[in-house]
């Protein structure tokens, strides 16, 4: 009789059934795998496709951020352009020109640079753009262009689309929606470079002088509190400062389907300014660059020396053209509220005590203390090194 070895032959059994089920999980894993792959080829090749003017509309419902371009990309490149060149701002060009007093390895470039001036609203601002289109009349130099909201937006999609006829007619550019449009005149445009200066008040008398400006023409501004019926300490709550905002304003661009470009304002930057201007460290790394933003920096308070700085800078008669003009802001017509038997000048010092006194608006104003408080420092060493110059 044949012996059986139920041990080999449970042994058999088991190896066939382990087969059986490795068979079977193997083709399981090779179906996923070929579906996985699958997928992955169709998405891969749906977002590589061409995108229909009816897509990026969709898409630019969901911000602007989507879309974004940075301008200095889609503009001839200049052999110096760094990462570092804005803080502020998304261009790298690196096109402006840094402080004319304080770096003089760059004084050779303003002979044929692109002048921008920055006007900051309450400055002395409206009379330094009269006496920037007289000096233009009297020596028959083309217009200034003035950059408002349209025309910076008008202006920048004009470049971005090849037409460069603005700045070729002039090389005067002033506004307070100007900050940053040195970024789009580019060197390769005309081989010029461009340079921007502007004039700082004190924040508070810059928020004083603005708001009774605000009483005087009885304005009203879409969620600020109406400053005739309100008091300056919540009107300027809700302002905050406007030099801040000046430096946040930012356009957003996109190329279209047909290859041309459309502009818009970039509230985004202004939603994050306040948050930015409560961080001390961002605030400093601004206040530590200046010297590089602007190529002459101007006190209200000083406006002589600030005219003699501008002639040396750009040797445009600067001084001699406007050193009688009168940078008086004007009168203001005061609402009922406000007690008759004090004149102007207490109305104003009071005012200012008030907004000094209150915690919330020397936080908003923050940046803008600090971005004075240096702009001063720069403004003494612009006078020596004007002085040096001047007696060499």
């Amino acid at each position: 009789m044949a012996l059986v070895d139920l041990d080999s032959s449970d042994h058999f059994k088991s190896n066939k059934e382990y087969n059986r089920s490795l068979r079977k999980n193997l083709r399981w894993i090779i179906g996923e795998l070929i579906v996985i792959l699958t997928c992955c080829f169709v998405f891969l090749t749906y977002n590589n496709g061409p995108v229909s003017s009816e897509s990026r509309l969709d898409l630019s419902q969901h911000g602007p951020s989507l879309h974004r371009q940075d301008l200095s990309s889609n503009l001839p490149t200049t052999s110096d352009s760094k990462s570092d060149c804005h803080i502020l701002h998304h261009s790298n060009s690196c096109n402006k020109i840094p402080n004319f007093f304080l770096h003089p390895e760059h004084r050779s470039e303003f002979q044929y640079a692109t002048i921008n001036y920055m006007h900051v609203p309450k400055s002395g601002g409206t009379t330094m753009k009269e006496c920037i289109k007289t000096i233009a009349e009297q020596l028959h130099l083309t217009k200034p262009f003035l950059l408002h909201t349209d025309s910076r937006l008008n202006a920048t999609e004009a470049i971005l689309n090849g037409n460069y006829s603005i700045i070729e007619n002039t090389n005067l550019f002033m506004g307070d929606y100007s900050f940053g449009f040195c970024d789009v005149v580019h060197e390769k445009i005309n081989r010029r470079k461009c340079s921007t200066f502007t004039v700082l008040r004190e924040p508070f008398d810059r928020m004083v002088s603005n708001y009774f400006y605000c009483i005087e023409l009885n304005q009203s501004i879409p969620g600020i509190p109406h400053c005739r019926t309100h008091s300056i300490n919540e009107w300027a709550l809700a302002t905050k400062s406007i030099l801040w905002d000046q430096f946040f304003t930012d356009i957003d661009c996109f190329e279209r389907q047909e290859q041309t470009w459309q502009c818009a304002i970039d509230f985004g930057g202004l939603r994050e300014a306040y948050r930015l201007s409560q961080n001390m460290s961002y605030v400093q790394s601004i206040v530590a660059s200046l010297d590089k933003h602007f190529s002459v920096i101007g006190l209200t308070e000083d406006i002589p020396s600030t005219l003699l700085m501008l002639q040396m800078a750009y040797n445009l008669p600067f001084y001699d053209t406007c050193q009688n003009v009168d940078y008086n802001v004007g009168q203001y017509v005061l609402s009922s509220q406000v007690q008759s038997h004090l004149d102007k000048e207490e109305l104003k010092n009071a005012a200012k005590q008030s907004l000094m006194k209150d915690e919330a608006i020397r936080n908003i104003l923050y940046p803008e203390i600090e971005i004075y408080k240096r702009a001063k420092e720069i403004f003494e060493l612009q006078r020596q090194e004007m002085i040096r110059l001047a007696s060499s």
